[in-house]
């Protein structure tokens, strides 16, 4: 069995999902929506700069790159290992909880999510 990336659909699966992410792990994990996968796909980009970067750091996980960073889709359960892991960490660990704290009123955050 191998842990859902993003909330599973079920309820009775997603209120388990939320219990354990809030409360079993020793890290922030800032529950992703596939409305955030734009916010993943530019943080990819920005970290790997160029396709072949990214084909280098990527390849292992997902395939090979297609030429476009936007092909590259949230991973459906959590990556097993590696760099792929450490991307997907540092994603809901630190970017996505400070997309959240970004809004009109609290100033442009744009800076500080890359």
């Amino acid at each position: 069995m191998r842990f859902p990336a993003i909330a599973p659909a079920s309820r009775a699966q997603k209120l388990d999902w939320l219990t354990f992410i809030n409360g079993k792990l020793i890290f922030t994990y800032a529950a992703p929506t596939l409305a955030d996968l734009p916010l993943y796909q530019d943080f990819l980009q920005a970290r790997y700069t160029t396709i072949g970067r990214a084909e280098h750091g990527l390849s292992a996980r997902r395939g090979r790159c297609h030429g476009v960073f936007p092909e590259h889709r949230s991973p459906t359960v959590l990556p097993p290992s590696g760099q792929a892991l450490e991307d997907w960490i540092e994603y809901v660990a630190v970017v996505l909880p400070t997309a959240a704290q970004c809004s009109p009123f609290h100033g442009s955050c744009a800076d500080s999510v890359e």
